[in-house]
């Protein structure tokens, strides 16, 4: 899975705030794990139907 920051991540990286920059990155990472996995679970709800 390709993971890229936003320019608001890399804005803090420059900024050196790193409190907040993890922050915004765990954010960032269980947004896109939920995607990841909302996606498996569409298409395997998509794959029963048709078996059905």
């Amino acid at each position: 899975m390709s993971c890229f920051f936003s320019p608001q991540i890399a804005n803090l990286r420059r900024l050196g705030d790193k409190e907040l920059l993890i922050k915004k990155i765990k954010s960032q990472l269980l947004t896109e794990l939920f995607l990841v996995d909302y996606r498996n679970f569409e298409k395997t709800r998509l794959f029963n139907n048709l078996l059905q």
